[in-house]
């Protein structure tokens, strides 16, 4: 969709990578949602599974730049705190890592390690 609305001159594929985790988790699960902390920093997807509650799950292209690692991971790390969930996950294009925190592990998967380790369809 985005790139049928775009000029076609910048493709943001950031935003294709959420879209595609999105739509991904929506087949699975009944309720996605995004959230916000106390700080206002912002995780993308916070989702209900049978284990436990909420599954954070944080998109971005690459967690090369160090200002974009800081931002993801102070959101992520923040919400963990907040929700007192002991795991996180950030969803990129090629990246593969697990960083441990003062809030628990955030766990770096690259997007087709993500897809292949959803659960099956509830539905």
């Amino acid at each position: 969709m985005i790139t049928s609305l775009s000029s076609g001159i910048l493709v943001n594929s950031g935003h294709l990578l959420e879209n595609l985790v999105y739509t991904a988790l929506r087949r699975i699960f009944p309720e996605v949602f995004y959230y916000k902390t106390a700080a206002g920093r912002e995780v993308d997807f916070a989702v209900r599974s049978d284990s436990h509650f909420p599954n954070l799950i944080q998109v971005c292209q690459s967690l090369a730049n160090p200002q974009t690692r800081k931002r993801e991971l102070a959101a992520l790390s923040e919400s963990m705190t907040e929700l007192r969930v002991k795991t996180a996950t950030i969803v990129t294009r090629a990246e593969d890592e697990r960083i441990a925190t003062d809030a628990g592990t955030i766990n770096v998967v690259p997007i087709w390690k993500f897809l292949l380790e959803l659960p099956e369809s509830k539905k």
